[in-house]
């Protein structure tokens, strides 16, 4: 049977929105997680998220978090430490830190671009920002991946 993941980064402190997506798919999912720069409690975000990480404008938690939902390997970063304004350099570098995790997918925020690279291994998946989109749509987003076994597909949602 599939799982689901909800995938969110980057509130910069709007619990509303967070709160927005959340009723949105309430039901539509088994697990979230958060990509940093939440810039809220920690307590809030333990309350909420099965996994989070802190990014640049939070501290006081983790750096990066690996799960395993099914057969499918996560790794959890905001990645400002990777980050690169060449994309090619960025993303090598991102599918460099999945792989020291001995990850499939790396779930990463800080650009608030939304963006899905499934052309190499490790997969590189960024939800964009809810509060502060950066992307085509201007619009926050966030993204459900579904997991059944070792396959995994992603569907980018706007709030």
């Amino acid at each position: 049977m599939s799982k689901k993941l909800l995938i969110l980064s980057d509130s910069h402190g709007f619990n509303d929105l967070i709160e927005k997506v959340l009723k949105k798919e309430e039901g539509e999912y088994d697990f979230a997680c958060f990509a940093g720069d939440h810039c809220t409690e920690i307590s809030y975000m333990k309350q909420h998220f099965h996994w989070f990480v802190d990014g640049n404008n939070d501290y006081g938690y983790k750096n990066v978090q690996a799960f395993t939902i099914e057969d499918v390997k996560f790794v959890l970063v905001h990645s400002q430490h990777q980050f690169s304004f060449d994309k090619n350099k960025y993303f090598l570098e991102l599918r460099k830190f999945g792989k020291e995790h001995k990850a499939n997918v790396v779930i990463y925020g800080h650009t608030h671009y939304q963006d899905i690279d499934e052309t190499n291994v490790p997969i590189l998946v960024n939800p964009g920002s809810i509060a502060l989109p950066r992307g085509p749509e201007k619009i926050g987003s966030y993204i459900i991946a579904t997991i059944n076994n070792d396959r995994i597909s992603f569907k980018i949602k706007y709030i």
